[in-house]
C-alpha cells in the first residue's frame, strides 16, 4: 500500500504544531535562558556565530585527519569514541545557534525540524534530491 501525501498550507501546519507536544521544549527553554545577545542584535549575532561554530566542527575533523588519528579507508572515515564525542560537542554548539536563530524568528526547534522534513520529503517526491542538484530544485 502506498502512503498518501497530504499537502497543507504552512500557516495551518504551524497551528497544528502548536497543538502537538514538543519533545524539544526543555532544550528550547535552555536556549532562551542562555540567549544573552548584545542589544537587539540577536538574529544577526546568531547568523554570524553559526558559521563560526560549523567551522569549529570542520576544523576539529580536519585536525583528526591531518594527525593521522582518523582511519581513512575506502569504506570511509573511522573515528574513535573520543573523536566522535569531541565532534558531537561541536555539533551541540551549532545546534544551539540554530535553535537561538529560530527563536529570534519566532520558531521552536521542533518547528524548524518539522519544516525541514516537509521540505525534503516534498523535494524527494518531486525527484529533486539528487547528487549535483544544489539549489536548482
Amino acid at each position: 500500500m502506498t502512503p498518501t501525501t497530504i499537502t497543507i498550507p504552512l500557516a495551518d501546519y504551524h497551528d497544528l504544531l502548536q497543538a502537538k507536544a514538543n519533545p524539544n521544549d526543555e532544550y528550547d527553554a535552555f536556549v532562551t535562558e542562555f540567549s544573552l545577545f548584545p542589544g537587539s542584535a540577536g538574529l544577526v549575532y546568531c547568523a554570524l556565530a553559526l558559521p563560526g561554530e560549523a567551522g569549529e566542527f570542520a576544523d576539529k575533523l580536519k585536525k583528526i585527519i591531518r594527525s593521522g588519528d582518523g582511519d581513512i579507508s575506502n569504506s570511509g572515515l573511522k573515528l574513535t569514541f573520543d573523536q566522535r564525542s569531541a565532534l558531537m560537542h561541536e555539533l551541540g554548539d551549532v545546534l544551539w545557534y540554530v535553535a537561538a536563530a529560530g527563536h529570534q524568528l519566532g520558531f521552536t526547534l521542533q518547528e524548524i525540524q518539522d519544516a525541514n522534513v516537509i521540505k525534503l520529503r516534498d523535494r524527494r517526491s518531486r525527484g529533486k534530491i539528487a547528487v549535483g542538484e544544489g539549489d536548482k530544485r
